[in-house]
């Protein structure tokens, strides 16, 4: 169990590479706004990435295999962006249904 709490700590860490990635992608001119998902994901992956020698130096050892640490941190946030999309259908065919006169589509 207590591997999978700490598995839910870099939870929060990527969620926030990933809107800042957003949020830099829309503000900055220099940046194209219509920049492809991967040049995003690979961003995102850059800035979790930036942050493990940080958390290495906390402990003043090199306890995590860089490579591996990428790969989770992209099939992550394909799953973060997957459930993000689901629940943004979700939220749109609830506004649908509660403005539809027969209370739903069929």
């Amino acid at each position: 169990m207590g591997t999978f709490l700490n598995i839910l700590r870099v939870v929060p860490l990527v969620v926030t590479a990933v809107k800042s990635v957003e949020r830099l992608f829309k503000k900055d001119p220099t940046l194209p706004p219509e920049a492809s998902n991967a040049a995003r994901q690979d961003a995102a992956i850059e800035m979790v990435g930036d942050l493990i020698p940080i958390l290495e130096a906390g402990l003043s050892r090199d306890v995590i295999d860089d490579v591996e640490a990428k790969a989770a941190t992209r099939t992550l946030i394909t799953a973060i962006v997957t459930w993000a999309n689901i629940l943004k259908g979700v939220t749109a065919r609830l506004k649908g249904s509660s403005t539809s006169p027969g209370g739903g589509t069929p």
